[in-house]
């Protein structure tokens, strides 16, 4: 046997072993090309939103706002009773004997989840709010263009940088799923934040454009100076 593949035995010999190790000692964390690491990833990634409806079935399972983090970081993905075929991706994952459908429509940067109790949990919610379980970990996730009339209104919220916007959205934002769009190639995503001068809802349209919030209006409640 040459030397060549009598070392090659050797190596084959002890990574083999130490990948099963590995698998078996982490439990598949830390290796994000494996499926299931890269659909919490996925989810992970993207603002969670759910709507009120399926916030009371879901807090009667005992999955919450607060745990909803560590119960994806913790979950397993049941592929065979997953939807991957269509525009939006369904999810079956469970963590601890709870189960939960996550949907992640195309070009978007939301991800919905449902009860399992629910019969069109599979469906993507059609009207009314959701509310924000979770934001990406991306500080610099917003992003606003250098733009007169978009740049005049974020002055008039009292938002002095694109990280300000984040942190309104993280603490009061809502999303509304009668005035998003899921059909299109660029899908719009409308989101509502507080005014912090009390004079109303502030209306956000904005896309999913090289993985950031990319912040296309902003609609205000009250007159403004700036063009409309």
């Amino acid at each position: 046997m040459s030397t060549f593949w009598r070392r090659f035995k050797y190596f084959l010999g002890g990574f083999i072993p130490g990948c099963i190790i590995v698998i078996l000692f982490f439990q598949n964390r830390g290796c994000s090309w494996l499926p299931d690491n890269r659909v919490r990833g996925a989810i992970l990634d993207k603002i969670i939103v759910v709507d009120s409806t399926q916030q009371l079935l879901l807090n009667k399972e005992g999955i919450t706002k607060k745990g909803i983090k560590a119960f994806v970081e913790g979950c397993e993905v049941d592929f065979k009773k997953s939807d991957v075929k269509k525009d939006t991706k369904v999810y079956l994952i469970s963590n601890n004997g709870r189960s939960i459908y996550v949907l992640l429509p195309k070009n978007s940067f939301v991800a919905e989840l449902k009860s399992v109790s629910d019969n069109n949990a599979k469906s993507l919610t059609a009207k009314g709010k959701g509310y924000l379980w979770k934001t990406p970990a991306n500080p610099d996730f917003v992003y606003i263009k250098t733009d007169g009339e978009l740049n005049c209104k974020q002055r008039e919220l009292g938002l002095k940088s694109n990280k300000a916007f984040y942190n309104r959205l993280r603490k009061s934002g809502e999303f509304d799923f009668g005035l998003s769009e899921f059909t299109g190639s660029e899908n719009i995503h409308y989101f509502t934040v507080a005014d912090l001068k009390g004079r109303g809802e502030v209306g956000v349209k904005s896309v999913w454009y090289k993985e950031k919030m990319d912040i296309r209006k902003l609609i205000l409640p009250f007159e403004s100076d700036c063009a409309n």
